[in-house]
């Protein structure tokens, strides 16, 4: 019987070695390799400075250029908008500026229909997952998982639970060095065509209050950042624009761009503007920013 133990536990030993072995080189090959993900690319801006930090979803990745405005104002900038995110995504980026000391003079939030949304992208959970022991913001980022001790704590328990998109798939593709279009313009990612839908609506009511704005707001506060919420374009056949409106009794100070795209073909669906839309929008938004005096207060 004693030997029957010792050896139970000799390979307990033995898979749990292997797990850490295993997990040290997936979390190796994603921490050193060439960006893929929105996430690598925002850690590798750690300890840079910057001008401008804009974040949100898709609609500012896909929307704002940093390389017109170095253009236009030789100011820096960079797109930290990554697909799908929420609200609690974004508070996770904000945080995790000061994690890896990402300064910036301005930053500007995109807020829209998902004022009315608490949830997390999965997403931004799925490129988070690889660094979530890498600091206090990334663990906390999955504090309401109820495994997150076995996701902390178990070696290779997050990349066997989440194989699909962070296994050995998505790792060989990071240590051959697969590129992608993340970072050719410092975040910012087109989109092309055109395909609007006159059925695509905004929510009819807005909610009463967002706990996860509130915690944004505070921490900004707390922090003495200097943060401009915004509205992204929007299609002008989209229904229930009236929302930005009601939206502007909620976040103060809001920069309401949602009409500023008039043009059809510049959209490549009712939220997200295409290309040309991107470079369009990026100007007006240049054009607004020296008229708010905003540029001309970065030294």
């Amino acid at each position: 019987m004693k030997k029957f133990v010792l050896h139970i536990a000799a390979l307990a030993l033995l898979t749990l070695l292997i797990m850490a072995v295993l997990d040290f080189g997936y979390t190796y090959a994603y921490a050193h390799a060439k960006p893929r993900s929105k996430y690598q690319l925002l850690r590798s801006y750690k300890n840079q400075n910057f001008d401008f930090a804009f974040l949100g979803s898709s609609r500012v990745l896909n929307t704002v250029m940093p390389s017109v405005i170095q253009k236009r104002t030789g100011k820096r900038a960079i797109n930290l908008g990554f697909k799908a995110a929420n609200l609690q995504d974004i508070y996770t980026v904000l945080k995790l500026l000061k994690a890896y000391n990402i300064k910036t003079d301005e930053i500007f939030i995109q807020v829209d229909n998902y004022y009315n949304l608490d949830e997390k992208s999965n997403i931004v959970e799925y490129q988070i997952m690889p660094f979530i022991r890498e600091n206090s913001v990334t663990k906390a980022h999955f504090e309401k998982y109820c495994d997150l001790p076995l996701l902390y704590y178990l070696p290779f328990y997050r990349y066997c639970a989440y194989d699909q998109k962070i296994g050995i798939r998505e790792v060989f593709n990071n240590l051959i060095g697969k590129g992608t279009t993340i970072d050719s313009d410092s975040g910012f990612q087109p989109e092309y065509g055109h395909d609007v839908d006159n059925k695509y609506a905004l929510p009819a009511k807005i909610n009463k209050g967002n706990v996860i704005f509130d915690s944004i707001q505070k921490y900004s506060a707390a922090h003495h950042l200097d943060v401009f919420y915004f509205c992204a374009p929007f299609y002008k056949e989209t229904r229930n624009l009236d929302f930005i409106t009601k939206l502007k009794g909620k976040v103060p100070g809001l920069l309401d761009y949602s009409n500023i795209v008039t043009d059809g073909k510049m959209f490549q669906n009712n939220s997200h503007v295409n290309e040309i839309g991107a470079e369009y929008f990026t100007n007006c938004l240049v054009e607004d920013l020296y008229r708010r005096k905003i540029i001309d207060r970065i030294r």
